[in-house]
């Protein structure tokens, strides 16, 4: 199938959808599917391949809002610098290509694997083959298009910023497969359910994230062959400020995502808008970047903070204290010094960070306890625990240099 998935199962391509979320079933039908695949084959026979520059330097795959801020923090600092960017950012430095500008053209590539195709139809080995042969087979076209830009250009590194997604991993193993250093910058924290590491190196924010990953691959029974490297949160680093205490308004940041219940969300909010003791606050909500999230109706106390207009940080910084479900933003804004607690937004809480469970911030399950909390109780930062997960924390390390002297060497 693709060289160096784990028992050679699709499924390891995809593994944020096969063993972290939900898995849901494609609707549309497996032989249209086939057709309109065919159909693409036969298309890219009579298709010219569009021409680019031949590229030379290291690559940054910038998938997301959140990616782009950790590149955009080190791409000053980084030698012949290529970026792909899903988002309509641009860096400020580097220079923005486009990795699937031929993908049409490499339809063709498919051919080979349509045995394997007709084999898991028979077999159905592979949970997602099985719920979404569309998505399947576009993952296995991403692989083969990144083989030929590798093959075409003389990339030195990729960096990615997540491990579990399909575009990321694709990217990765056709890297791996081309003899190009693959190198993770973790966007957030990570839990016991993200996929081991398989990249040359990986940059560790702090002890926790390295034992996790450690346990990771045991479970799985891989060797763990990354040269890991302790960093610190590179994008907290270069912002870390002194909070005061002193704010121009007082403004309570709620932040969900994908494993939140949106009704437990707004029931607080409601809650929070009814009680006496919160009546000078205003609420600020701050969906995920995947939750697609409007507002009820007009409010002068309820505002929306979008990934699109406003970055995690910008919008952690014009709060005065943060609650959330189980979501890194809390370590974030630990890091930048915002009292942070954690509510059980979803219908089944696990920590999977371990936030509660190592002492980083206390967990609020009701109205009257963040009341208490906020009236009585003084939020305590906890410097050991906290450089658990950020090695920066209090030590002075450059994370942003480290990483692009790594690169650039």
């Amino acid at each position: 199938m693709i060289e160096g998935l784990k028992d050679n199962n699709l499924d390891w391509l995809f593994f944020g959808r096969t063993h972290i979320w939900p898995l849901k079933d494609s609707k549309n039908s497996r032989v249209l599917t086939y057709f309109k695949i065919i159909g693409q084959i036969i298309r890219s026979f009579f298709l010219r391949k569009k021409k680019s520059k031949k590229y030379h330097g290291g690559l940054l795959f910038i998938d997301n809002s959140r990616h782009y801020d950790q590149a955009k923090v080190i791409s000053e600092q980084l030698d012949n610098l290529l970026y792909h960017n899903n988002t309509k950012q641009d860096l400020p430095f580097g220079k923005r290509v486009n990795l699937t500008k031929n993908i049409y053209f490499n339809y063709k590539y498919l051919i080979k694997y349509f045995p394997k195709f007709f084999k898991e139809e028979l077999s159905k080995d592979s949970k997602i083959f099985k719920s979404n042969l569309s998505l399947s087979i576009y993952g296995i076209l991403l692989y083969e298009n990144y083989l030929r830009f590798f093959k075409d250009n003389k990339i030195s590194y990729v960096v990615i910023f997540t491990d579990h997604t399909y575009k990321n991993r694709a990217l990765m193993y056709a890297a791996k497969k081309c003899k190009v250093k693959t190198v993770y910058i973790p966007h957030a924290s990570v839990s016991q359910k993200f996929p081991p590491l398989e990249t040359d190196i990986a940059f560790m924010e702090g002890r926790d994230m390295k034992m996790k990953y450690m346990g990771i691959n045991k479970k799985f029974n891989l060797p763990l062959r990354t040269e890991l490297i302790y960093s610190g949160n590179i994008k907290i680093n270069s912002r870390r400020l002194a909070r005061l205490g002193i704010y121009p308004e007082k403004i309570i940041g709620i932040a969900f995502n994908k494993l939140d219940s949106i009704n437990k969300v707004e029931q607080f909010v409601d809650e929070i808008l009814s009680n006496n003791i919160f009546r000078e606050y205003r609420i600020r909500l701050r969906p995920h970047p995947g939750v697609d999230y409007k507002l009820k109706g007009p409010s002068d106390r309820v505002s929306l903070s979008e990934n699109r207009y406003q970055s995690s940080i910008d919008f952690i910084e014009s709060i005065e204290f943060l609650l959330s479900g189980d979501s890194n933003i809390i370590l974030e804004a630990i890091l930048l010094k915002t009292p942070s607690y954690i509510l059980p937004f979803s219908n089944s809480f696990q920590d999977n960070y371990s936030f509660i469970k190592n002492g980083l911030c206390p967990f609020i399950g009701t109205i009257g306890m963040l009341a208490k909390y906020n009236k009585e109780l003084q939020f305590e930062y906890n410097d050991d625990v906290i450089q658990e997960y950020d090695y920066s924390w209090n030590t002075g390390i450059d994370s942003v240099n480290l990483i692009a002297k790594t690169l650039n060497e």
